[in-house]
C-alpha cells in the first residue's frame, strides 16, 4: 500500500465518523436548545454555529495528523499508523462533545433560574399537589 491511497483512506473513514457525529449531534442537540432557549430561531442559529465549530475543529485536528514519516509495508503498518490515528480523531471528537455538552447544561441552568413561573414536576404529596410553580 503506498502512503496516498493510506492518506485517502484515512481521510474517507475520519471524515465519514465526524460528519455523522456532526449530524446526530446536530438534530438531537436541536430539541435540547429548544427546551432551554426562549426561541426556536436562536437555538437553530446557536446549534448551527456550534456545528460549524465542531466541523472546523475536528477536520483541522484530521488534519493535523495525517502526516506519516515512513512509508507502509503490509497491512500490519497501516494498523499500526493508522489506528492510533483514528483513535486520536474520535477522542478529539469526544472531547468536543463533552465540552458542548457542558456548555450546553450550563446555559439549560441559567435559563431555569431566570425563567420565573416555571412549572417543577415534583412528587405528589410534596409542597401540596404535583406541581408547584419556581419563583
Amino acid at each position: 500500500m503506498t502512503n496516498m491511497t493510506f492518506y485517502a483512506g484515512y481521510l474517507a473513514v475520519s471524515l465519514s465518523i465526524t460528519v455523522w457525529v456532526g449530524v446526530t449531534l446536530r438534530r438531537n442537540g436541536r430539541k435540547f436548545l429548544v427546551r432551554t432557549l426562549p426561541d426556536d430561531d436562536l437555538a437553530d442559529t446557536i446549534n448551527h454555529l456550534l456545528q460549524v465549530g465542531f466541523y472546523m475543529a475536528s477536520v483541522g485536528y484530521i488534519a493535523a495528523v495525517i502526516r506519516i514519516y515512513e512509508p507502509l509495508r503490509g497491512a500490519q503498518s497501516v494498523l499500526e499508523v493508522g489506528l492510533p490515528k483514528l483513535g486520536s480523531v474520535m477522542l478529539i471528537l469526544g472531547i468536543v462533545h463533552l465540552f458542548n455538552m457542558l456548555i450546553l447544561a450550563r446555559l439549560r441552568r441559567g435559563a431555569e433560574r431566570t425563567t420565573p413561573g416555571h412549572a417543577v414536576h415534583t412528587p405528589a404529596g410534596i409542597l401540596g399537589g404535583p406541581y408547584h410553580l419556581r419563583s
